[in-house]
């Protein structure tokens, strides 16, 4: 019996240490990417702290992407991406997996017709500026904005309070000139690396980051592993 103890627990040892040594190999040998991400910050009582993350590239708009396709729950899509400015960004997305360039692989959540609002704005400048808001912003005409804006001009939050400030994103002040519900494709996608675990009590150090990038080492088949995250240029692994 005690023979058999021991047999069991180093065939434990051997699959755990196989399980970190493929980890490792799988980290070393996948491209790295960055990918932009939002943070929230639950608690998991049996794993410790953790990140439950949502990336840029978890929701798509397929009509942007010019996909017309449609897509089923859980079955497996391939998100083709481009590098621009250090951030890896979705070009399009496929059942097939691509024969060629950097991809990354994930299963739908879901798949539906969903709708956002247009805007264009007269800027301080003289410019005209068009943005983006993913719920109804009740602006009319002519009304006077302070809207606080991503590197995609999506709007983060608006004030029609000029004396308020961005705390995040890149102020853009104007005039309204336009808003127009689009309505398009949408496709949620889980990659995998939704969840990052870090030592117990961290996670709150984290909590409330605006801008948040994970960097993602992914296989030649597309699957991502979360290698670190990135936090005001500094990487935390």
């Amino acid at each position: 019996m005690r023979y058999k103890f021991i047999i069991l627990i180093l065939i434990q040892i051997f699959i755990l240490t196989g399980i970190i040594l493929y980890r490792e190999h799988w980290i070393k040998t996948g491209t790295k990417i960055i990918l932009k991400t939002a943070p929230i910050d639950p608690k998991d009582i049996f794993r410790g702290d953790y990140l439950l993350l949502r990336y840029h590239i978890s929701s798509l708009d397929l009509d942007k992407l010019n996909v017309r396709e449609d897509f089923k729950k859980k079955e497996r899509v391939y998100v083709s991406l481009e590098k621009a400015d250090d951030i890896w960004r979705p070009v399009s997305v496929t059942k097939a997996m691509p024969s060629q360039g950097i991809f990354i692989q994930g299963r739908v959540r879901s798949f539906s017709e969903s709708s956002r609002w247009e805007i264009t704005v007269q800027d301080e400048a003289g410019q005209i500026v068009n943005l983006s808001i993913a719920h109804s912003p009740k602006l009319r005409k002519e009304d006077h904005v302070l809207f606080c804006i991503d590197s995609e001009r999506n709007v983060l939050a608006f004030f029609k309070d000029l004396e308020k400030t961005c705390s995040s994103g890149a102020p853009v002040q104007g005039i309204v000139e336009d808003v127009n519900p689009v309505n398009f494709r949408r496709l949620d996608i889980e990659y995998g690396i939704e969840k990052y675990f870090v030592e117990e009590g961290a996670g709150r150090g984290i909590e409330g980051q605006r801008e948040l990038m994970s960097e993602v080492s992914i296989r030649r088949d597309g699957r991502p592993i979360i290698t670190g995250l990135y936090i005001d240029g500094k990487i935390i692994r």
